[in-house]
Order: structure tokens, then sequence, then C-alpha cells
């Protein structure tokens, strides 16, 4: 199976899942093709994506296939209860490539339609 498909299939299971045990998500609505398509273009489904370019930008690098900072991961991920409060930036960092909380962290965002994070990607694919 393609790397890039099988990612593909990981997510949208991750959604599914995510969206039948998540009292926030059963009261939203996300679009699966644009979450993909914004996946693609941060990272084309690579789940070790590294963007060294955004450390020159915003101090931090991007990482995963939703290439989330490491601040954006651990506040985002706590604020949709992916992880516990009292998790730190070092315990985000451990789960950062994981293509399964960076699907769950991203559907809270998108599904929010809190677009900013991948604004340049977003516009790309809309």
């Amino acid at each position: 199976m393609n790397s890039n498909l099988l990612v593909g299939v990981i997510i949208v299971l991750f959604f599914v899942l995510f969206t039948t045990h998540n009292t926030f998500a059963q009261e939203s609505t996300l679009d699966l093709d644009l979450a993909h398509d914004i996946m693609m273009c941060e990272s084309s489904g690579d789940i070790y994506a590294r963007n060294d370019a955004d450390a020159k930008i915003t101090g931090y690098s991007s990482f995963g296939i939703f290439q989330f900072q490491p601040k954006t991961f651990l506040l985002a991920g706590k604020r949709f209860k992916v992880f516990p409060e009292w998790f730190t930036l070092a315990d985000a960092m451990k789960y950062i490539y994981r293509p399964e909380y960076q699907g769950a962290i991203a559907h809270g965002l998108l599904a929010n339609q809190e677009y900013f994070h991948w604004k340049n990607c977003f516009n790309k694919v809309t």
C-alpha cells in the first residue's frame, strides 16, 4: 500500500473514532477533504516532515503531517482534551510525529474553522 494512502486512511479512521467518542466533535462538522488537502499541502503525508525554515520566522520548527509548532501542538492538544492539563512541552514533543495526535488536534482546529495555523495551505487548497 502506498504510504500516502496509508497515512490518509489512518487520518480518516482517527477522525471517525475521534468524532464518535468526543463530545466536542459530535457537535461540530469537519470537511475531511479539506483536512486531507491541508495535510498533503503541509507535509505530502510524511509523518516525519520537519520544516526548520519556520524557526527563522517564529523561533520554532514545524513537525509532522499537519506541521504543528510545539507550543501550538501542546496548547491545542490541551484545549481539545487530546492531552491532559498537566502535560508539558517536553511531554507533547514525545507525540509530535504521531499522526493520530496530529489528526486529533487538527480536527479540533478545523472543526472550529480555525484555519490560521495553515493560512498558506488553506489559501492554496480552497
